[in-house]
């Protein structure tokens, strides 16, 4: 398995994952846990990660979520244009 994706919230992994399944690649979710740690250890240690199930989905998988990123950056751009 790969690590591909930190996520802030428990929400935002499963949706990420979520994603990465539509598009065939298996996915899990770890660290749903941690939250209660924070405080306790350093909080990026405490966030939620998103890992494919197969290492050779991973350059695939980083792929998708970086055109998902420029898409949601292109949509946030655009909606203070009037």
């Amino acid at each position: 398995m790969k690590k591909v994706f930190t996520a802030r919230t428990l929400q935002e992994a499963h949706l990420v994952r979520g994603f990465l399944e539509e598009n065939g690649i298996p996915a899990v979710v770890q660290g749903e846990h941690l939250g209660w740690l924070q405080g306790g250890v350093p909080l990026a240690e405490t966030y939620p990660t998103v890992w494919v199930e197969r290492d050779e989905d991973e350059a695939r998988a980083r792929a998708l979520l970086e055109e998902l990123q420029a898409q949601s950056q292109s949509e946030s751009d655009s909606e203070g244009v009037d």
